[in-house]
């Protein structure tokens, strides 16, 4: 968060709080003029939002979107996920698919509130419906959704230290594995990321492998890298993951081991470390997705984190951690979709129209009803509710969600339960002083006595939200 903003909130807050309390005691309630300020606040949190950040995204239904089918690559499945190239081809299961689902939700949509639609596509596909987003956000979703997230920490051949391993791939130019005499793997090729493509057409890599053991297949740079089998080390054994800046100011990820993890992160770079005599240093390289993305130096024993630095840009590290966070697909997908296209909204024109000018109507309804009936509380109740519905689309824009037709009949039914609330206690102040109690004492005796049953059907709301987000889907 920038300075500028955390000066603007913090300039809100303290405006918000003398203006409130000031008000406050000038009616003689100081004790309602923290309640004041953080409405006060809230209100102008909530307006700043909606005026810079606005118009909320639309969901599908209202303004159509972007339709992705991708298929199940089983050849990349077998070979990344370590099942051994001989059973590469073999079927995908339904619980794989099932799995494919849940993880690719949870890096395209972790929240759950942006009305994008992933589900299984056939024997082996996944449809993806997104609402109408810009170019560039399509192509960060395909990046992400095409990286399995496979992690792996591996020492990059040297001739030192693996001269027999160099040997063995010599004799076999053509294998992915190399194995020795008993058939254990000691070593496998990784491709290096290309970082770009320079004017004459030469990709630039990300990292230097200069010196190292490569090859080039069907003009892909790959690299040999070591197996150790004592040290497995993978993505699975990182605890946390966040995004950083690394000692030369450019974006890089930190990340912190488990315990297995930390025992076979020392294990590797104590095996691995600097030559006390020749200098000499091994490089951990680090894979994703079969690919060296990274390969610092090894300068002493590394335990329970470490940082993952390169020429990597400030979007290719949020995905990176976007993509470790939600973990491992248990499937990889084909890099190009076997299907895009773009659709018009779901609903037709007249119905959406229609349907609007409903909402609209209604809810104009509901608070002309409350100014005539209850007047001046009539007022209060519906600037209330006004506030209420801003709070909402704060909220709604602040966490990147869509709304949907039936989201917007949702808010209606907000306004309309609200108002229940507010029935609740406007007739229980209206018989307080039917009673002969005094105005004052009426709102106060009104607002305590009908907030148990307001408390009782909010939480029913809440556990019936909860059920249904649980349990709800695309469908």
């Amino acid at each position: 968060m920038s300075p500028i903003v955390v000066g603007v909130l913090v300039g809100i807050l303290i405006l918000s709080f003398l203006v409130s309390r000031y008000v406050a005691t000038s009616l003689r309630m100081p004790d309602h003029g923290w309640k004041a300020g953080l409405i006060a606040f809230l209100i102008g949190i909530s307006a700043l939002i909606v005026y810079f950040e606005g118009p909320p995204k639309q969901g599908v239904d209202l303004k159509g979107g972007t339709i992705l089918v991708y298929e199940v690559d089983e050849d990349a499945t077998k070979r990344i996920m370590g099942d051994g190239e001989e059973d590469a081809g073999s079927g995908v299961s339904e619980d794989m698919m099932k799995g494919l689902v849940r993880s690719l939700s949870m890096r395209i949509n972790p929240g759950g509130v942006q009305e994008t639609v992933i589900r299984q596509y056939g024997a082996k596909q996944i449809e993806i419906v997104i609402p109408n987003v810009g170019d560039q956000e399509i192509e960060r979703i395909k990046e992400v959704i095409t990286k399995s997230g496979f992690l792996e920490f591996l020492i990059v051949a040297n001739r030192r230290d693996h001269q027999d391993v160099i040997e063995l791939a010599d004799e076999k130019p053509g294998a992915y594995e190399i194995k020795d005499k008993s058939g254990r793997v000691v070593g496998r090729w990784v491709g290096v990321a290309v970082d770009y493509v320079d004017e004459n057409g030469v990709p630039q890599y990300k990292v230097d492998v200069t010196g190292e053991k490569t090859r080039e297949v069907r003009g892909n740079l790959e690299v040999l890298m070591y197996v150790d089998s004592l040290y497995d080390l993978d993505g699975e054994q990182i605890r946390s993951v966040r995004k950083g800046m690394d000692q030369r100011m450019r974006p890089a990820i930190f990340f912190n081991l488990d315990a297995r993890g930390s025992q076979n992160m020392a294990g590797l770079t104590e095996k691995n470390k600097p030559n006390s005599t020749t200098g000499f240093k091994a490089r951990l390289g680090i894979v994703m997705d079969n690919e060296l993305i990274s390969a610092p130096s090894i300068n002493s024993v590394i335990v329970d984190s470490g940082t993952i630095e390169g020429n990597f840009s400030d979007e290719e590290v949020q995905s990176l951690v976007e993509i470790l966070n939600a973990g491992s697909l248990p499937a990889i997908l084909k890099t190009d979709p076997i299907s895009e296209s773009t659709v018009n909204p779901l609903l037709g024109a007249d119905t959406i129209r229609q349907g609007k000018l409903a909402i609209g109507v209604s809810l104009a309804g509901v608070l002309v009803f409350m100014l005539i009936y209850y007047r001046f509380a009539g007022v209060v109740a519906s600037a209330a509710l006004l506030l209420n519905l801003l709070f909402i689309l704060a909220a709604m824009i602040f966490l990147n969600a869509a709304f949907s037709l039936p989201g917007l009949a949702g808010l209606v039914l907000t306004v309309g339960m609200s108002v229940d609330a507010n029935v609740l206690i406007f007739e229980r102040i209206r018989e307080e002083r039917q009673n002969g109690g005094a105005l004052r004492m009426a709102i106060r005796n009104g607002f305590a006595r009908a907030m148990p049953t307001i408390l009782d059907a909010n939480v029913t709301n809440l556990i019936t939200a909860l059920v249904l987000y649980g349990i709800g889907g695309e469908r």
